[in-house]
Order: C-alpha cells, then structure tokens, then sequence
C-alpha cells in the first residue's frame, strides 16, 4: 500500500505485525468484516492498532494498513482525515532543492570566505587546531584504523565521564536513566537533543579532535552542561510523578526522589570547593606568565616590533603589537608550513622577520636550540602549571631584530597579523 510504504520499512514492518495479531485475535475473514454486525469490533480493533503506533504517522498508517480488512464507509473518515492533514505528501524535488538552496545561501558566505583565506572550508582557529580524526584525515595526515575508531573514542569517552564527574559526581549515573526517560516518553523526537551527551565525546574523537572534552576544565564541552543537568534530573521528576500517584503508604518513591534531590545539591557543593582552587590557578597562571609577558613586551620593545608567539591572546592583545601566529589561529598563511614541522615554521619565521620570537621551549625545542638566530632575553617560569601549556615561556630576540645596528635582511614575505593595532587584512597579502 502507498500510503503505508511512506513510513518507511520499519515502520511499515511494525504497523503490519499489528495489524496481522489484530486480525489474528478476531478470527474474521473478509466477508464478516464486511458485514455491518463487525462495524463495531472493527472499530475497536482498530483502536487498538492505532494504540500499537506511537507516532502520529504511524497511526495514520495503521488506519490505512487496516482497510484491507475493515468496511469502505468506516476506513474513508480515515482517508479523509489523512488528505486534509497532509500526513504523507510525497517530498517533491522542489523542497528538497528550496532546502539544499536555503543551505548554500546560510552557509555559502562562510565556506567561501574561509577557502579565500586559509584554503580550507573551515576556519583558520579550527583547521589550525585539529589534531585527528576524519578532517584531518582528509587533510593529508592518515592514522591506524586502531586508533582512529578505538583508542581515542574510548579515551574521548571516559575523559568525558570523568568532567562530568568533576562538575557533579551523580551526573554519570543519573544521566543514562534520564535518556532512558526521554526514549520511553518521546521516542526518537525526544532523545535525539538528549543522544548529544553521548555523541559529543564520539564526534569529537571521529570528526575532529583537538585534546579533549575535558580539556582546561571542559572548554569544549561546558556548553553541554545545561543539557546534562536537565536530563539528569528527569529520573527526579519521573519518581516524584509516581510517588504522588501512588495510594500505597508510606510513598517510597516520593521519598527516594527527595533523597536524591539533595544529593545532587550536595554533590554540587562538594564540587565547588576544588572548582573554585582550579579556577584560582588557573588565572594566576594567565596572568603571571601571558599577562605579565604582554605588559614586559609593551615596555621594553618598540612599538612597531613584530612578534612571532604559540599563544597570541594575552600578549598580542596587552602588548599592541603586530605578531605571527606559528600556530596558525590567526596567521593562516603559516598551516601549509606547519605540515613539516619546526624546519617548516622556520621557513615560515624566515620570510615573515619577527622582532622578537616568544614560546614554550619545549615545543619547539630545535628553534630554541638556535641561538645563532635567536637569543633568549627574557623568560617566565611557573611554579605551579594548571592551565599553560608548558612551565616556561621564554622570550627570544632574532637576528631580524630591526632594534639592532645590523639586522640580518628580510626577504619579500607575508606580514603578521594586527592584534592590538588596526585590524586589517596585511596578513593575507605578501609584503
């Protein structure tokens, strides 16, 4: 029947076991149920199929599924009732494109731009930064199928468990009753928003990675929090609904749901604390090693000095000087460079000239060890690390260094981004 493939083959397989026990149970053959003595059991029959499809399509479909064996008077209020809803409007060709258009024109714009200045779809801060998965297999940087589908999966997984755990210590647990709730009250329409719980630790293991979903307190993950509280608190209300309905003394639901209300307080209280100290150190550690770099260089170099740093925030933005991302954020003109590792960041460093070169050590440990061309003047040093990348931060000054009598001469190259000055585009276009 038409009306009954439109729903697809599971659902079609579903709506036809129904309808095949509903007739089943009556023991009827075509005659009967066309006599006007089976117009109620018919209809009552029917009922009982429409009760079997949960979704609103899936009744419409059982309805249809059953006229077959039902009367041609009782089934046309329901042929009726499906033209005037439109239920099973066949997709035309004109929607999909309308919606496929709607698409280009919303995300066109940002593709296109993106191509135009780093020569990838996605943005320099997100092509610079992703470390695996299918983008950057994509992107010419392969991996074993082990740990492409496996082993960062499961670490991505239980690194997400884990966050969640140092939010609340209850939320792992309440978390898979509350999807369980939402399956059973609302199907695939309700767990669908929920489901991202589950898939955004996967997704970001398979599609692109970048350290992961716990990293610095859950920087790419606490968007999800809200989410997480709402359906961890679902198994609440759903106890606290039986409990009320419930005439059995004493109301052991009601009282478990009170029980567990608060141990979700509490759990969250008990996580304040440490929260709290992470936090604490966390901004200490910005704000002695970038922040204290960025007014150091605004103080001690000519205000047209060009810097080339791994971490632009802090200092680019507190110095007001012209830097070179060697990380790519905001110099997308360095990815392609980055591809080789340091002698390519090099090569970069070579044709850009910074002033001044200013970065973890121990990232890049074959730059540093190149004081012919450049020479550590200043660094800053961590006694407790939470939050930076390494533990020392060192600045170096390069043989382009235009401050000295006899700087080594720079090529034609690309010039640095602006951060701090005006905002332009000078990064884009060689000099």
């Amino acid at each position: 029947m038409p009306i009954l493939a439109a729903v697809g083959d599971g659902e079609a397989r579903r709506v036809g076991e129904a309808v095949r026990r509903a007739v089943h149970h009556l023991g009827y053959h075509r005659q009967r149920l066309h006599s006007p003595r089976s117009h109620a059991g018919n209809e009552e029959e029917l009922g009982k199929v429409r009760r079997t499809a949960i979704s609103r399509r899936r009744q419409v479909a059982a309805q249809a599924a059953f006229e077959h064996v039902a009367r041609a008077d009782f089934m046309m209020r329901w042929h009726d009732q499906v033209g005037q809803q439109g239920l099973f409007r066949p997709r035309r060709l004109d929607r999909i494109l309308v919606s496929i258009l709607a698409l280009a024109v919303v995300v066109g714009p940002w593709v296109a731009f993106n191509l135009a200045t780093v020569g990838s779809p996605l943005p320099a801060t997100a092509a610079a930064k992703i470390e695996g998965g299918l983008v950057s297999v994509l992107s010419g940087h392969p991996e074993s199928p082990w740990s492409f589908f496996m082993k960062r999966p499961w670490r991505y997984l239980v690194e997400w468990v884990k966050w969640l755990d140092t939010v609340n210590a209850l939320l792992p647990f309440m978390i898979p009753p509350g999807l369980w709730l939402l399956w059973g009250r609302g199907g695939r329409r309700f767990l669908l928003p929920g489901a991202a719980l589950v898939l955004h630790p996967l997704a970001m293991a398979l599609l692109a990675s970048f350290r992961g979903p716990g990293f610095q307190e859950g920087r790419y993950s606490i968007h999800l929090l809200p989410l997480a509280a709402a359906v961890a608190t679902l198994p609440l209300a759903a106890l606290t609904a039986w409990g009320k309905a419930t005439t059995a003394p004493p109301a052991a639901p009601l009282r478990l749901s009170r029980i567990l209300a608060a141990a979700l307080v509490v759990a969250a209280l008990a996580g304040l604390w440490p929260a709290a100290t992470r936090y604490g150190w966390a901004v200490q550690n910005i704000e002695a090693m970038q922040g204290h770099l960025g007014r150091w260089v605004a103080a001690n170099t000519p205000p047209d000095a060009r810097l080339a740093l791994n971490d632009v925030g802090a200092i680019g933005y507190l110095s007001r000087r012209e830097v070179v991302d060697v990380m790519g954020l905001v110099t997308p003109a360095i990815t392609p460079y980055r591809r080789d590792g340091e002698l390519g960041v090099l090569r970069y460093l070579e044709r850009a000239c910074p002033d001044y070169l200013i970065i973890f050590p121990r990232w890049f440990p074959r730059l540093t060890a190149m004081p012919e061309r450049f020479a550590p003047i200043y660094r800053v040093r961590l006694q407790r690390n939470t939050t930076a990348g390494a533990e020392e931060m060192v600045v170096y000054e390069t043989v382009w260094n235009r401050a000295n009598p006899a700087p080594r001469p720079c090529p034609e190259g690309p010039r640095a981004s602006t951060m701090g000055g005006d905002a332009d585009s000078s990064f884009l276009t060689p000099r």
